[in-house]
């Protein structure tokens, strides 16, 4: 289950537009979380990603941790809100291509909650993002069939910072 946010639960996007500009730092993912997959039978790796504030935006690091330990930077990203709904929107690493954008809340009780799409959607894409395409995504999320919760995270001390 390495690059869980990369490659799991999330919406490729090919053209991010001007999305990227519009996006922000939601001080609430800032830090270190410990990733528990919601799905039965899903690896039982520790798996950590952190989201370190730079300039205007978050560099993100997924760490597994099995019988080896891999570190993975996953690029920059940046968060925003549309019609109430929370976005992380990653820029692709150099070998990738395509941006990945996926839903995410942060509860009031700290729990970090990561939603794939619905189950029997298959992999879901966008290729421009703009308010369009957005309006249609936020329909899916509201109604049915339900988004699926992919991961929960916990905020952990990480001793580096």
């Amino acid at each position: 289950m390495v690059l869980v946010l990369a490659l799991s639960g999330c919406i490729e996007i090919e053209d991010v537009g001007g999305y990227w500009r519009r996006g922000s730092v939601d001080p609430a993912l800032e830090g270190k979380w410990l990733l528990t997959p919601a799905r039965k039978g899903s690896s039982q790796s520790e798996i950590y990603v952190v989201f370190t504030k730079g300039d205007g935006q978050y560099e993100v690091t997924t760490i597994e941790i099995s019988d080896l330990k891999i570190k993975k930077n996953e690029g920059p990203m940046k968060t925003f809100a549309f019609r109430g709904h929370s976005f992380g929107l990653i820029m692709p690493p150099e070998k990738s291509p395509a941006a990945t954008l996926w839903p995410y809340t942060v509860e009031a009780d700290g729990m970090l909650r990561v939603y794939d799409v619905p189950e029997g959607l298959g992999k879901m894409a966008i290729r421009t993002l703009d308010d369009a395409s957005m309006v249609n995504l936020v329909r899916n999320i509201e109604g049915p069939p339900a988004w699926t919760l992919l991961l929960t995270g916990i905020k952990v001390p990480d001793p580096a910072q």
